[in-house]
């Protein structure tokens, strides 16, 4: 029983002024709720709470309830202290504990006293009531579809003011970035008409709308259920946001020319691959979904690493800059992945990591495509230097065709010239010769005439 008893045995979270605490082992035990059917009572008189030696409380079955208990003593000034929840695929996050009297009270994201409309309900903070140098057992419940690494934080109220203004100041920078790269790119893409700019847009904006819904701010701008944001809008915003990172690949490393006939058939593939989570949702699987999308964003970023890395050793110029910013994006999803996992400790660094590389990569690929601006006008001084060359060419052809054509006109005039000098004298030595040959024919015709005369003188005469 002693054993029992130390096995379940936690320190005290004591919270100071000017001071934030995240819920690690040493602080919490937990209860899994499989089924999610358990009571509040049922809770309080359960055996089952452990201890786990992860940092951070941890939901190991999607779609389950997890309890964490742990005692908490308020040494600030003030007398509620807020508690955080990370960003995450969240459904529920409520808080009880019991009062001096016994009763259970409740706070959270299905408290019957809040009259914050269903629909603005962001459960991501929940103040809990404890007076200056007093303790309280707190029974946390969350509620994810994912299985993943639950960061708690505990803080002064200066803290998590500080904290929630850095918040929102680095989530306004980053949607701010969005709004911008979104337009200058839309505005080249109307300039150049190059589809490559229109890809790139929409993925500029699904990156934006996964970081809106992924951080409930979706849930506080959009008449919508929490539940259903995270069952059907976060999966179908990811899914689309994988739709867009492969026709921009696909276009922004001209792949079509890049890659063999075969292999644009294995890219194709990744379609069908990013393609399969959205049935499974339409058929209500949400939890497949998760595990298919997860699936599908590993493999199209190896298949993309590599076909960067072929298209890099090759000498092509683009997949310099794609394998930069991509790498370094994989690279914080990979170390994003694994903070969610609870492989390592989450900070205020690790919690907005996506943030800073998907910033900085879309400054990057901002960047090479303002480069392929420079490559169209460098083709386009190269195809009006080839324009030029072959005007000036064929003004050089023309003129020598020109004069060639001038010379034998020249030429021939002079053949006709001295031609019709010969007809004319052709025909000039044709006239004498007929007037020659007419006088000839007369004096023979006169010879003839005399001769028959005198014959027919002679003729009486001799007789």
């Amino acid at each position: 029983m002693f054993s029992c008893f130390l096995a379940h045995a936690t320190d005290t979270l004591v919270v100071h002024n000017n001071e934030a605490k995240f819920l690690t082992g040493r602080y919490f035990s937990q209860l899994e709720d499989t089924y999610g059917n358990k009571s509040i009572q049922e809770v309080l008189d359960s055996k089952g709470f452990h201890s786990d030696n992860r940092s951070s409380p941890f939901i190991k079955y999607a779609d389950s309830v997890l309890w964490v208990r742990f005692i908490l003593r308020n040494r600030t000034t003030q007398p509620y202290l807020p508690v955080t929840i990370s960003n995450g695929i969240i459904d529920a996050f409520d808080m009880y504990y019991v009062n001096k009297s016994r009763h259970i009270i409740h706070f959270g994201s299905t408290n019957p006293f809040n009259k914050t409309p269903p629909h603005k309900q962001i459960s991501r903070v929940i103040y809990i009531p404890v007076l200056p140098d007093s303790s309280r057992t707190v029974y946390l419940r969350i509620k994810s579809n994912d299985s993943m690494a639950i960061p708690i934080r505990i803080q002064s109220v200066e803290v998590f003011t500080r904290i929630a203004a850095g918040d929102k100041l680095t989530i306004g920078f980053f949607m701010g970035i969005i709004l911008v790269m979104a337009l200058y790119n839309l505005l080249l893409f109307i300039i150049v008409r190059d589809r490559s700019y229109l890809y790139y847009v929409f993925y500029i904006i699904f990156l934006g709308l996964l970081q809106f819904t992924t951080r409930w701010l979706g849930s506080f701008y959009i008449p919508i259920n929490k539940v259903a944001m995270n069952s059907y809008i976060v999966p179908l915003t990811r899914i689309f946001f994988w739709y867009s990172i492969l026709l921009f690949v696909y276009e922004f490393l001209q792949l079509k020319q890049n890659l063999l006939k075969r292999q644009n058939h294995y890219y194709y593939a990744l379609f069908i691959l990013v393609s399969l989570p959205l049935f499974t949702l339409l058929s209500g699987k949400t939890i497949i979904t998760f595990t298919l999308v997860t699936v599908a964003a590993v493999v199209s970023s190896i298949a993309l690493i590599i076909i960067g890395l072929n298209l890099y050793i090759r000498g092509f110029k683009p997949a310099k800059f794609f394998m930069l910013g991509w790498g370094l994006f994989l690279t914080t999803v990979l170390v994003t992945i694994a903070r969610n996992k609870g492989l390592i400790h989450y900070n205020n660094f690790t919690a907005n990591v996506i943030l800073y590389s998907s910033a900085f990569e879309l400054v990057l690929f901002s960047v090479a495509l303002a480069d392929r601006i420079n490559f169209y006008r460098k083709q386009k001084d190269e195809a009006q230097e080839v324009t030029l060359t072959i005007a000036v060419e064929n003004e050089r052809l023309i003129t020598e065709q020109n004069l060639m054509l001038e010379n034998k006109v020249k030429e021939r005039t002079q053949e006709l010239i001295e031609t019709n000098k010969s007809l004319s004298a052709m025909i000039e030595n044709l006239k004498s010769a007929q007037t020659q040959l007419i006088e000839t024919e007369k004096m023979a015709s006169l010879g003839q005439l005399t001769a028959g005369t005198a014959h027919e003188i002679n003729n009486p005469i001799n007789f």
